[in-house]
């Protein structure tokens, strides 16, 4: 991986890991601020059920007293049954004590009261209200209890046995009964709410050092990761290097293997036969001092862009390379390709990697007496070249292996031919795969490379 794909790769993940740490703190200010919600609505809720409990319990107790007070509308009552009826309401009271008074009337005379305090008290804003015998009048007022001015509820109820005898009773509690209750309901719902903020919270600091962990193992992972990764860039290089230096050298011995027969034949050797062998040699010698170049150059980060390449020259260029293998394997090499072809963008060293090693893989598995045939035509602006032999073919099982790194079908092979044309053809923007072959019956490697009219119309698209 080289420097520029490495941190745009740590780029990416930090942007990755700030998008998680931003979810995470706004779903807890979400979470936060619902929690807020509903404890408000909860509070106001708690409000109106204090006050219909104490309305409830003030319109429970009227109706009590009227049952108690029958005595009176129907019969003369007799001191023991107002003593009584005294004493009911000042265990009320005794008990009760957010009931300010208790008091009935008949007409304008007050024949009974009871208040839970012995200051005076004055009523204010009292307001006038009709209803029916049977119902219970509710009404907000405000008193004076010891210079004190206090809001309160009013319970009023009527009842008679007749119309000339009507009694009217009333009850007074105070707003703090309605206070009290709401406030027990709000410690209730403030308790709730502090454990929820406080699991919330717990929640997210969790999170947080979960995911701060994790970007922490992820980096040293990443760390590593990389370390290997260049130690095996260095494997592969390592091998690559002799890979491509092994084909060099073997036709350099060839070559001089048969300079030697010909210096060593019985009717003389042939100068031209010599020059040819020579020049073949030295041929090859600053091929392999080319080969070392480029691997040096490609061992660093390279900002090298693509340029216009003449496939023709290039195969060509790789069939002289590889003429000693091709006359000592007995193998001949048939070009079909178009003329006037569209000049391609590529690296060079590249092209010419990945075109000698798929050679080099036919050469290997074709028979002897053979043709390796080579065509490349245009089509749909992309370079299609195929490269066919008449071996023994590739199970279509295998035909995506066969690109992976160390994969090989020869015992002495070093699984790095196909999967160094891959790269380089990869890093041309082409793809390579085996195909089934059109002209014979053993393999085809097929690679499409992208013209360099069709570069720069995608060029100037963008």
């Amino acid at each position: 991986m080289d420097l520029k794909k490495f941190l745009h790769k740590t780029s990416t993940n930090m942007r990755l890991e700030l998008v998680l740490l931003s979810v995470i703190f706004t779903a807890a200010l979400a979470a936060g601020y619902v929690l807020f919600i509903l404890r408000a609505d909860h509070q106001r809720d708690a409000h109106h059920a204090a006050t219909e409990s104490v309305i409830d319990q003030g319109d429970q107790l009227l109706k009590a007293m009227v049952y108690h007070t029958k005595f009176y509308c129907s019969t003369n009552p007799s001191p023991e049954q107002w003593r009584n009826f005294s004493a009911l309401i000042d265990r009320i009271l005794a008990v009760r004590n957010d009931i300010q008074s208790i008091s009935m009337r008949n007409g304008d005379l007050t024949v009974f009261h009871r208040q839970s305090e012995n200051h005076a008290y004055q009523h204010q804003n009292e307001e006038t209200q009709k209803a029916e015998s049977t119902r219970t009048l509710v009404a907000r007022e405000t008193i004076d209890i010891g210079g004190k001015k206090e809001p309160v509820f009013v319970f009023t109820r009527r009842t008679s046995d007749d119309p000339g005898n009507e009694m009217v009773l009333e009850a007074t509690f105070r707003q703090s009964s309605v206070t009290e209750r709401e406030e027990i309901a709000k410690r209730m719902i403030n308790s709730l709410f502090t454990f929820s903020l406080s699991v919330l919270v717990i929640s997210l600091l969790l999170c947080a050092a979960v995911l701060v962990a994790a970007i922490i193992r992820d980096r040293h992972r990443q760390e590593v990761s990389h370390q290997e990764e260049h130690l095996t860039f260095s494997g592969v290089m390592a091998n690559g290097i002799l890979h491509d230096f092994r084909n060099p050298m073997s036709a350099v011995r060839l070559d001089a293997q048969m300079l030697e027969r010909e210096t060593a034949r019985t009717e003389g050797m042939r100068p031209e036969r010599v020059r040819d062998l020579s020049a073949r040699i030295a041929r090859t010698m600053t091929r392999m001092d080319k080969i070392f170049a480029e691997f040096l150059y490609l061992a660093k980060p390279s900002d090298e862009l693509p340029a216009p390449l003449d496939i023709r020259a290039a195969v060509d260029e790789c069939i002289d390379i590889l003429e000693p293998r091709l006359e000592q394997a007995n193998l001949q090499i048939v070009k079909e390709i178009s003329e006037n072809l569209p000049q391609i963008s590529a690296h060079h060293f590249a092209i010419k990697r990945s075109l000698l090693n798929v050679l080099m893989n036919s050469i290997h598995f074709a028979p002897a007496a053979s043709s390796i045939i080579i065509t490349a035509e245009e089509h749909e602006r992309h370079l299609v070249l195929e490269i066919s032999d008449e071996g023994p073919g590739i199970p279509i099982r295998k035909r995506k292996e066969i690109f992976k790194l160390f994969v090989t079908g020869r015992p002495e092979g070093t699984g790095l031919g196909l999967f160094l044309a891959k790269t380089a053809i990869n890093r041309c923007h082409g793809t390579i795969e085996a195909v089934d072959s059109r002209r014979t019956r053993g393999a085809t490697i097929r690679i499409t490379l992208p013209l360099i009219n069709q570069i720069n119309a995608e060029a100037k698209h963008c």
